[in-house]
């Protein structure tokens, strides 16, 4: 484990094994950027709905501590009153609502 990185910032990383004989070639570089998980998210919002439809929308997260936003997962329940478990959607960052259909 490194210690003491900076949120946000992006560090390059390359390794090389040793043996008897002495120095393998380093491997290629790659780039990790540290960060934590986004602060949790608000509750969906309704905004409006039909016999068969429903439609949700939510805020971003205000601080994402240093990554950007891949995507968001909608999740869904079985309308029993269970907690959410189903994923019904992948959307992108700059998405924020969704029109969920009886499926």
């Amino acid at each position: 484990m490194v210690d003491d990185l900076k949120t946000g910032r992006s560090y390059r990383f390359k390794v090389r094994a040793f043996n008897y004989n002495g120095a393998g070639l380093f491997s290629n570089e790659t780039v990790f950027t540290s960060c934590l998980p986004p602060q949790q998210m608000l509750p969906p919002q309704y905004v409006s709905s039909t016999s068969n439809s429903l439609k949700v929308t939510w805020a971003a997260p205000v601080y994402l501590y240093g990554c950007p936003l891949i995507n968001y997962k909608l999740y869904i329940n079985d309308g029993l009153g269970g907690a959410p478990s189903t994923l019904i959607a992948t959307l992108a960052p700059n998405v924020n609502n969704y029109n969920i259909t009886a499926f």
